[in-house]
């Protein structure tokens, strides 16, 4: 069986992937996963992502992981808007 914490990754990431499809960059402040049923190694896991919800500078996501159509896993995650240049990282001076 996949590990539920590379599950809980996968809707993690397609949420973020859904925010970041929108031009929204954002990060994660709580997420909650609840599992259906258990996902054998190899199975071809389908993920499904939306905005439930914005308000000011949080978005509420879902999101949705299918096994052969049956939904395995699902998660409701907060994201709070990121700061500008937040994923920017300053080069560093090497000379003194």
């Amino acid at each position: 069986m996949v590990h539920g914490g590379i599950i809980a990754t996968l809707l993690d990431s397609a949420m973020t992937h859904c925010l970041l499809q929108k031009g929204v960059s954002a990060l994660t402040g709580r997420l909650s996963v609840r599992y259906s049923s258990p996902i054998p190694i190899g199975s071809v896991v389908q993920l499904k992502a939306q905005v439930l919800k914005m308000a000011h500078r949080i978005f509420i996501m879902e999101g949705q992981a299918f096994v052969e159509g049956k939904q395995a896993a699902r998660a409701e995650a907060k994201f709070m808007l990121a700061e500008k240049g937040h994923f920017v990282q300053e080069p560093k001076n090497e000379n003194p």
